[in-house]
Parts: structure tokens; C-alpha cells; sequence
């Protein structure tokens, strides 16, 4: 199993869009954690602003929306 430290250079240099497809195609929780700390790194959050991280997963979410019916529109 990778540790932290691979799974976060694997995904540093990862877009926020290609975050969540990173995310959209695995389940593994370490990935998640990593995920936030590359986003608090960024964003120059500490690591346990919680209060912010509501806030910027629900963003990539809408992202991950719109990228998904993007795909299903070009797929028509």
C-alpha cells in the first residue's frame, strides 16, 4: 500500500478538476486525507481548518457536476 507521502506526490500537481476525477475513480481513504492536505497546502490552510473544507469540497463537487455532464454531453 502507497504511503501519504507517495499518494500526495502522486496528486500535487493534480488541477482541483482532475482532483475529482482522481477521486471519482478510487475509494481509497488515503487518498481522500492526502487530497485534503494537497488542498490545505494550496490554499494555504492550516491542516485543521475544518470551517473552510466544507466549502471547497462542496465547489469541487459542483465541478465534478459540470465536468460530468460535459462528458455525457460529448458522449451524445
Amino acid at each position: 500500500m502507497a504511503s501519504d507521502g507517495d499518494i500526495s506526490a502522486k496528486i500535487d500537481h493534480l488541477s482541483g478538476a482532475d482532483l475529482v476525477r482522481h477521486h471519482r475513480t478510487t475509494s481509497h481513504m488515503a487518498d481522500y486525507e492526502a487530497g485534503v492536505r494537497v488542498i490545505c497546502e494550496r490554499e494555504r490552510w492550516p491542516p485543521k481548518s475544518n470551517a473552510y473544507l466544507p466549502a471547497k469540497i462542496d465547489a469541487m463537487w459542483k465541478e465534478h457536476d459540470v465536468l460530468t455532464r460535459a462528458v455525457h454531453e460529448d458522449k451524445e
